[in-house]
């Protein structure tokens, strides 16, 4: 009994303490809320932005360790990421000296679904070795095999875990079905589970085989620029791998077929996640730096509002302090104090940042990795719960190491602290980095007003964009198709409202890769020709003659074209 009794005293201690504190707050509920909106205006904003910085710097990938997964090939300024020749990748998977496997893919294109109630569907062409190398197991069914990963071999198909409910309403007996893709039909043979994204953050509702042709690759007259990913193998670091690869890609470079091509290429192994969040990783760390300097401003507040506190309660703390309290229990009321300070802050600041989150969401740009993902799971509420725990801690950690002077007593106001240094360094901190934030506020407003005004060379106001996709199987014929887009055309100029139209392969500022070349390769008659190697890329655009007067694109010397 007596054990019993000792075990509980503290826990019946630590509860009169939280009544007391509560007790004192509802004694002054303006200082109570005050110090609570302080709070809450720091926890907010930091789990907002830690919500969407922790899927970009810190969650693991949705692959099993993620850690040895690179993405490996060659760069130069044909593309942005690096790429694989489709008979460089068969040389290197039969050599895979650093590799435990390796996969590859040729990306993400538009494709239909053409049953009953015809949709738009994103498709991904994908080696058999592709989803073994991320780790990824379907939910249903079973991954491409070797033998359907050939040319003119029967179609199959994977479908993503969206269609599956959205066109088979879940049916558990979906595999080995028909699905009409592009008036053809392939076979579903797997269903991708629901996390599942291709390593280039993209996500695909349908995965068919790559069916790379070996023999004509061999041949290296028909180039296939492919992305490639790869498993390490364990103790293996990417820069081990690159050196690895080095003796391959020299032999790459020689047997290169055109020399034009191969100028200022490079060998890149970097992880996965780098080639996922590039650029976004310096601006995430700027942006949680921001935030945590606002939650340290906001702790700052919350410590100056205590001080103050703790300065009209000296008689108090003085009395108490003379019935026999000692220093180390005044201590841990003033934390008790703060600590339930932060936490009420952390809690409104969980839904300041809810709704900043939904805001952040609906404004945000483009490009972002993993943005539409970003929520307040468990372990975001943990960073709160953190972030509430810590700030209780720091502003109460002043009022906590103040000493009550038993001189007090003898005095009938209050008086004020012994260290105002203290207080002054905490000032000037807090204008410090209130300065520096709206020093890099200012900055960011400034570039974003210039992005906002830069001259784009077109009119965009009042422009209307439209994709349009022919499936292959029904417009094979050249001319079928050009009867198509002009009647496509004629029909949108009548359109009321409608002052111009034209048609082009892709809207600016878009582009793809086969619609670009090198600046090396571009001749003029009568003009004399470039360095090797210099310029580099030049995107074309296919148009129609209305395309520049749509655009209110100047026209500097010459004219456009004809019909």
């Amino acid at each position: 009994m007596k054990i019993r009794m000792s075990f509980l005293r503290p826990i019946d201690t630590l509860v009169q303490e939280v009544r007391f504190a509560v007790r004192e707050f509802r004694r002054a509920p303006l200082f109570a809320l005050a110090a609570v909106v302080a709070v809450a205006l720091g926890v907010g904003p930091a789990t907002a932005v830690f919500s969407v910085v922790d899927r970009i710097l810190f969650r693991s990938l949705p692959y099993p360790q993620d850690d040895r997964l690179v993405s490996f090939g060659m760069t130069a300024p044909i593309a942005p990421d690096e790429f694989t020749m489709g008979y460089d990748y068969l040389d290197w998977h039969e050599a895979k000296t650093p590799f435990q496997s390796l996969g590859a893919w040729l990306g993400e294109s538009d494709c239909a679904y053409t049953g009953e109630n015809p949709a738009g569907l994103r498709c991904a062409q994908v080696d058999s070795y592709l989803l073994p190398t991320l780790g990824i197991q379907p939910l249903l069914g079973r991954n491409i095999t070797a033998g359907e990963d050939q040319p003119h071999a029967p179609r199959v198909a994977m479908i993503s875990y969206g269609l599956w409910h959205s066109r088979f309403a879940g049916d558990p007996r979906v595999i080995g079905k028909a699905l009409p893709l592009d008036g053809q039909m392939a076979t579903i043979i797997g269903v991708l589970p629901p996390q599942f994204e291709l390593p280039t953050l993209a996500r695909a509702d349908v995965l068919v085989p790559l069916a790379l042709d070996r023999a004509e690759q061999r041949t290296r007259r028909k180039a296939m620029l492919l992305s490639t990913v790869g498993r390490l193998q364990p103790g293996v670091t990417p820069e081990r791998a690159a050196a690895a690869l080095q003796p391959l890609f020299q032999r790459a470079l020689e047997l290169g077929v055109s020399p034009e091509f191969w100028k200022e290429i490079k060998l890149r192994v970097r992880p996965l996640r780098d080639r996922q969040v590039q650029e976004a990783r310096l601006a995430s760390w700027i942006l949680f730096g921001a935030v945590l300097t606002v939650l340290a401003i906001a702790c700052a507040n919350g410590a100056s509002l205590l001080l103050a506190r703790a300065v009209s309660r000296q008689r108090e703390y003085a009395v108490r302090a003379a019935l026999g309290a000692g220093r180390g229990r005044l201590a841990r009321q003033a934390l008790i104090e703060s600590m339930l300070i932060g936490l009420a802050g952390g809690g409104t600041g969980c839904v300041l940042a809810g709704l900043l989150l939904r805001l952040f969401v609906a404004i945000a740009p483009e490009g972002i990795p993993r943005l539409q993902q970003a929520s307040l799971d468990v372990r975001v509420l943990l960073f709160t719960l953190a972030a509430s725990v810590g700030s209780g801690v720091l502003v109460g950690l002043a009022p906590a190491l103040r000493n009550p002077r038993a001189g007090t007593l003898r005095t009938r106001g209050t008086v004020g602290g012994r260290h105002p240094l203290f207080r002054q360094t905490l000032v000037a901190a807090q204008i410090s980095l209130s300065l520096i934030l709206l020093a890099g506020a200012g900055l960011l407003l400034r570039s974003l007003w210039n992005l906002e005004n830069q001259p784009l060379g077109m009119q965009s106001e009042g422009v209307v964009t439209a994709r349009v996709n022919l499936m292959q199987s029904a417009y094979s014929n050249p001319a079928r198709r050009l009867a198509f887009f002009e009647e496509l055309e004629a029909r949108l100029r009548k359109i009321p409202g409608v002052r111009e139209a034209a048609l082009a392969n892709w809207a600016p500022p878009e582009g793809k890769l086969e619609a670009q070349m090198l600046y090396a390769l571009l001749n003029v008659a009568g003009r004399p020709g470039h360095e090797e190697g210099t310029g580099g890329m030049v995107m074309w655009r296919a148009v129609t003659p209305r395309y520049f007067a749509a655009l209110g694109i100047p026209i500097l010397r010459g004219r456009g074209f004809q019909e």
